[in-house]
C-alpha cells in the first residue's frame, strides 16, 4: 500500500513495536497513549526467543541486553518439600547464520522505556495523556477523537489492551469469563534475600490448586514474584488493584520456606491482586482501515509467558502485511489470516496450563513424571517460531 500515516492507540509493548516496524518500512506513525507516564504495572515480563528475534530485527539487541536477566533454565519445584521436579531449558535460539536470540527476563517499565527511547530516536511522536473516546472508518480513511485529539489517517491500530476502546468502537462490548484464578504479584529487592541461589534463580512451584513463579529482573537487582490461587468470584479485570499482603501470607503459609520468605519480603504497599479472565478468540480483528493487536484482540492467560511475545509478533507481522499488500484492507486481511491461528492456539494452551499447574493427587504425580519431556517439546515449538518465515511463505504463495 502507499506509505500513508498510521495512528496507533496505546504506547505499550505491542503498540510501540508496531510503530517501530511501520516507521522502518516508510510509514508516518503517531502514537497516542492515555496514561501520563510509564508505569511499573505488570512488573516482570518474560521475553522468549520468538519475541527477542523480532526486537533484534529493529536494532534493540544491545538495549535489551543492558536491561535484562538471562535465566538459562527454569526449575520446577514441589510446593512443600522444595524438591526439584525437573529443570526446563530456556536456551537461546541459534540460527545457521550465527545469530542468537536469547530468552530474557525484564521489568515491564524497563522494556517500555527501551521501546519509547527507540521511538524517540526514530522521531516517532508518542503523545501521552491522550484519551481516545471514538474511532471510525470509511472508504478512504479512519479517524480517532478524544477530549484533546481529532486525527485521521490511512490506518488506525488499536493496541490499547484488555479494555480496548478501539475494540469497543469497532465491535461493541465483549464479556470474558472468570477463570476462577486470582494472581498476586510483587517485586522484591534481592538485597533483602539471604539465599544467593534463591535471588538469582527462576522457579515455578506447583501445588494443589495453587502455583508460584519467580525470577530476577533488572539484571538481578529485583525478583518478580507471582502467586496464583483459586477463587470462587471476581468482579473486575484489572492488574493494578492493591492486595492485602497478610492474606497472601496466610494463603501460602504452609508452602516451602523459600516461597514464604519471598512473600514476606514483598512491600505491603506494592502488593497487587487481580482476577484472571478467559477471552474467546475474536472472529474479526479489523474493520475497514482499523485493526487490533495484542491484548486488544487476544488477551492470554499468563501460564505460557507469551502475552507480551504475541503482541510483539503482531506488531512485526502487521507492519509487513500492510507494506506488502496493495491496499490497507488487503493487508489487514492477510495480517488476521497469519496471526489468528497462532494466537488462538497460545490462548488455548495457556488455559490448559492453568489446569495442569493446579492438579492434585494422582494426576499431579503423573504430571510431574511426564513434564520433563512434554514441557520442553511444547516450549521448543513456541520459542522457535519465526514470524518472518511465516510471512515469506504466505507472500510466495
Amino acid at each position: 500500500m502507499a506509505r500513508g500515516e498510521v495512528l496507533i492507540v496505546g504506547a505499550g509493548i505491542g503498540g510501540l513495536t508496531a510503530a517501530l516496524y511501520l516507521h522502518q518500512l516508510g510509514f508516518g506513525v503517531k502514537v497516542y497513549e492515555q496514561t501520563e507516564r510509564i508505569t511499573s504495572d505488570g512488573a516482570g515480563i518474560q521475553l522468549s526467543p520468538n519475541a527477542t528475534r523480532v526486537l533484534h530485527e529493529i536494532g534493540l539487541a544491545d538495549a535489551l541486553a543492558s536491561i535484562a536477566s538471562e535465566p538459562g533454565v527454569i526449575e520446577l519445584r514441589h510446593w512443600r518439600t522444595g524438591e526439584r521436579v525437573t529443570a526446563t531449558q530456556l536456551s537461546p535460539v541459534k540460527e545457521t547464520h550465527h545469530s542468537t536470540f536469547p530468552y530474557y527476563h525484564v521489568h515491564r517499565r524497563d522494556l517500555i522505556a527501551c521501546l519509547t527511547q527507540a521511538a524517540a530516536n526514530s522521531s516517532i511522536p508518542v503523545y501521552r495523556g491522550k484519551r481516545i473516546d471514538k474511532v471510525g472508518v470509511n472508504r478512504t480513511h479512519a479517524w480517532i477523537s478524544g477530549p484533546t485529539t481529532q486525527e485521521q489517517a490511512s490506518l488506525i491500530v488499536g493496541a490499547d489492551g484488555i479494555h480496548s476502546r478501539v475494540r469497543h468502537c469497532l465491535f461493541g462490548s465483549n464479556t470474558p469469563s472468570f477463570s476462577r484464578h486470582v494472581a498476586w504479584r510483587g517485586v522484591i529487592s534481592t538485597a533483602t534475600i539471604d539465599s544467593k541461589t534463591l535471588s538469582t534463580s527462576a522457579a515455578l512451584w506447583w501445588g494443589p490448586k495453587k502455583h508460584v513463579v519467580h525470577y530476577p529482573v533488572r539484571r538481578g537487582q529485583y525478583i518478580n514474584i507471582v502467586c496464583v490461587e483459586r477463587a470462587a468470584h471476581w468482579n473486575n479485570e484489572s492488574w493494578t488493584e492493591r492486595g492485602d499482603r497478610t492474606k497472601l501470607i496466610a494463603a501460602f503459609g504452609d508452602w516451602h520456606g523459600d516461597v514464604t520468605q519471598l512473600i514476606e519480603k514483598i512491600d505491603p504497599n506494592a502488593c497487587y491482586r487481580w482476577g484472571l479472565f478467559n477471552h474467546s478468540p475474536l472472529k474479526q480483528w479489523s474493520q475497514g482501515r482499523a485493526t487490533l493487536l495484542g491484548d486488544a484482540c487476544h488477551p492470554t492467560l499468563p501460564y505460557l509467558a507469551q502475552g507480551a511475545a504475541m503482541a510483539i509478533e503482531d506488531g512485526a507481522v502487521l507492519a509487513q502485511c500492510v507494506s506488502k499488500s496493495s491496499s490497507v484492507e488487503g493487508g489487514l486481511a492477510t495480517y488476521e489470516k497469519i496471526r489468528q491461528k497462532r494466537t488462538a492456539r497460545i490462548q488455548r494452551l495457556s488455559r490448559r496450563n492453568g489446569y495442569i499447574f493446579h492438579l492434585i493427587g494422582p494426576a499431579a504425580w503423573a504430571r510431574d513424571r511426564l513434564v520433563s519431556h512434554a514441557g520442553e517439546r511444547l516450549l521448543h515449538r513456541i520459542h522457535h517460531h519465526n514470524v518472518f518465515t511465516s510471512l515469506d511463505k504466505h507472500f510466495k504463495e
